[in-house]
């Protein structure tokens, strides 16, 4: 296994996540190719139990008013776009000295089976992979957690009353922020608000935590 590799399978994975819901839900409006092929790739796809969690944590959320909140979804090029940070897999894959494939996903089905005999092996340093299971299409409250930047510190906030634990974990996946608001498409920046605050976290410390406790089989 490669850093890259696991990027790139992480990649992948929130792809695939991402257009389940959309599927199931039923609010795909443009016509976007090869998504049968997308959800194909991810089968028997394991992920360590930290990076499961943060992909399973995107699905419909609905909030205590009633709204029903869902992760956008629309076509590759949308879905790899840099004003968000978002992670290209054909910059993945060039660094990792692999040909870009012809497919509209860029899905390199080699490695991905390589990745998915790798995660069936017990692993002597005790991490623990997980599937996602895909037909699920719930999500978690961290999803529609806004960060903060303070300082070197982050400030969880979000339109609904959440737990410690939720706020700081959704802070630091820091699926959206406020400094990139004018990038996001239609009415999705109406996700950001500011009712409620959480306490601020240290990223780089809360998430090392949550790394170890992986490895402990505490999370």
């Amino acid at each position: 296994m490669s850093l890259l590799q696991l990027q790139y399978c992480t990649v992948i994975a929130i792809w695939a996540r991402l257009a389940s819901v959309a599927v199931d839900v039923g609010y795909i409006t443009a016509n976007i190719p090869e998504i049968s092929q997308l959800l194909k790739a991810v089968v028997g796809l394991q992920l360590p139990s930290v990076l499961a969690k943060y992909v399973k944590t995107l699905g419909i959320y609905r909030l205590a008013a009633g709204v029903e909140v869902g992760p956008w979804f629309a076509s590759r090029d949308e879905m790899s776009n840099r004003n968000f940070h978002q992670l290209n897999p054909d910059d993945l894959l060039r660094q990792a000295d692999r040909p870009v494939p012809d497919n509209y996903w860029s899905i390199d089905r080699n490695w991905i089976a390589e990745w998915n005999q790798a995660t069936s092996r017990p692993s002597r340093l005790g991490m623990h992979f997980r599937p996602i299971t895909w037909s699920v299409t719930q999500g978690l409250p961290e999803m529609v957690v806004t960060p903060l930047q303070q300082d070197e510190f982050l400030r969880p906030t979000a339109p609904q009353q959440f737990t410690d634990v939720e706020g700081q974990l959704g802070a630091v996946y820091r699926w959206r922020s406020f400094a990139d608001l004018r990038h996001w498409p239609e009415q999705t920046a109406l996700v950001c608000t500011r009712l409620l605050y959480g306490t601020e976290v240290y990223p780089t410390e809360f998430w090392s935590d949550i790394v170890v406790a992986s490895f402990t089989s505490s999370t």
